[in-house]
């Protein structure tokens, strides 16, 4: 449909579709050719690529040939990778071209509208929980930490308030509490 279909709504006035300027399309060139060119360097099924051979004194593993069995993994996962890559490029063109396959099951149509409900697990096993503790932590740092904070600054004020009234400003009245103090001391140094 990228390709070969047609544009789905009308080009706007002046807004025809068109090719990135030249200043865009050079970089992402070069960048194709490099990756192809470095793809290259790598392939290999039966012993290391030139790639693996030029890094081997840098690398731990060395450039000695692959074992049989891990070769014919290789090829098997690329073989495989290739015939999906394949057939889902045909069912596309007969679905979106030919028009051959029609109809269709309402619940595959519903897994595919839905995204294979990957979202709404998501939500359901991460969002939502991680939402329900944050309410609850708010809750809790709301009701308790802030009335423990507030609580306590209340009674510090209070205490300090209370303490206030000690400081009288007469000389006569910190003589009393000091001769106080002092006799609170003998008392305590007797008694032991």
């Amino acid at each position: 449909m990228t390709f070969l279909g047609s544009p789905r709504q009308p080009a706007a006035a002046g807004h025809a579709p068109h090719e990135s300027p030249r200043i865009m399309m050079v970089p992402m060139d070069v960048l194709a050719v490099l990756t192809l060119f470095g793809g290259l360097l790598g392939l290999s099924f039966t012993s290391p690529g030139d790639l693996a051979r030029f890094l081997a004194p840098v690398l731990a593993a060395g450039a000695g040939p692959l074992p049989a069995e891990s070769t014919r993994g290789e090829v098997v996962l690329v073989g495989a990778s290739v015939v999906v890559a394949l057939a889902g490029l045909v069912v596309a063109w007969l679905i979106y071209d030919k028009r051959l396959v029609r109809g269709g099951s309402r619940a595959i149509h519903a897994l595919l509208a839905h995204q294979f409900y990957i979202e709404d697990l998501y939500n359901a096993l991460i969002v939502r929980p991680v939402q329900g503790t944050a309410r609850l932590l708010a809750v809790f740092d709301r009701d308790e930490l802030d009335g423990a904070v507030i609580g306590l600054g209340r009674g510090v004020g209070r205490a300090g308030r209370d303490l206030s009234r000690l400081e009288t400003g007469f000389l006569r009245q910190y003589a009393a509490y000091a001769l106080v103090g002092v006799l609170a001391i003998l008392v305590y140094w007797v008694s032991r």
